[in-house]
């Protein structure tokens, strides 16, 4: 399938990796891309790299706006705004893919779609990882297990309102979600988790089982693959009670703008997530685990119902 895809990048001081990820995306087997590059105001030589790199290939497309530093949510938001291409990524500066990772991507997302081809129905698929160091050598040979998520590979809305199971670098999208997911509301956690949870509550998410890129872990990381260990709860208790509260507000603007689309149940869980703190504590892990609020692995459940 020679299907147009838009690959949006957000860059930032990214001078480094930058020319090893290109060479990983000029090397893909599917060509018919186009990526687009908004710079969030890199004070390093990022902005020159990717004018020879514009230079050396018409596919690469730097956009300029005057809106100077936006953060990596509204980067990528931006960036979005901007793909006219029937199929979207996302992309990562400093990660590096394998050659048929667009082909792979975009496979799987065709399968789904001809199951109903009658309708356009917002569809996401996203990928395994293989955790890489700086220098790209592999530590960990699947993301998903790593993290505990063997059991959600094929998550509900219900499991992605508590806890995002794909960075974004692994994803393709249909332009159905798209056009559904925008403009990202400045209650997303983030751009990523949104535009999962969009694809759950209002569409279909399908999977590529194997690894399709280098996740390069190093110290700029803007998430990172991280695991959770029982040692870091005492720790991260305000940056974890910080993040709930992150998806509570994200639960709620799902419902706000989806739930006509919605199921019942979803609707109902989002709600009760979003509303968890105006109700005793004790209560609140009642109404959540009746719910099927909950997250990947025992430790992680553990710092959610202690900590919600």
């Amino acid at each position: 399938m020679d299907a147009a895809v838009d690959i949006c990048l957000a860059t930032y001081n990214g001078e480094r990796y930058l020319d090893a990820f290109y060479a990983s995306i000029a090397a893909q087997s599917h060509s018919n891309w186009r990526l687009l590059v908004r710079d969030d105001g890199s004070s390093d030589t990022t902005p020159q790299v990717l004018e020879r790199l514009a230079r050396d290939d018409a596919r690469v497309v730097p956009l300029a706006d005057g809106l100077g530093n936006l953060g990596v949510v509204r980067n990528f938001a931006e960036i979005l705004g901007r793909c006219t291409a029937q199929y979207v990524m996302l992309a990562d500066q400093d990660d590096v893919w394998y050659p048929h990772k667009i082909e792979d991507s975009l496979d799987v997302l065709c399968t789904l779609q001809a199951r109903s081809p009658e309708r356009e129905s917002p569809r996401l698929v996203f990928t395994d990882l293989h955790v890489a160091d700086e220098s790209l050598n592999v530590l960990n040979e699947s993301f998903i297990r790593m993290q505990r998520l063997d059991r959600w590979r094929d998550p509900s809305f219900v499991q992605l309102l508590t806890q995002n199971v794909a960075p974004g670098c692994t994803m393709i999208m249909n332009r159905a979600l798209l056009d559904a997911a925008l403009p990202i509301p400045d209650q997303a956690a983030m751009h990523d988790w949104w535009l999962l949870l969009v694809a759950a509550a209002i569409g279909e998410i399908g999977t590529v089982a194997k690894p399709t890129m280098a996740y390069r872990q190093h110290g700029s990381n803007a998430i990172g693959a991280k695991r959770f260990r029982l040692l870091d709860i005492p720790t991260q208790l305000a940056s974890y009670r910080a993040r709930l509260r992150l998806a509570q507000r994200q639960a709620g603007e799902i419902v706000r703008r989806y739930a006509d689309r919605m199921t019942a149940g979803d609707v109902a869980a989002a709600s009760a997530l979003e509303t968890l703190p105006q109700i005793p504590v004790g209560l609140r892990q009642v109404r959540a685990y009746r719910c099927g609020l909950r997250k990947a692995g025992l430790i992680r459940n553990v710092a959610f119902l202690l900590f919600m």
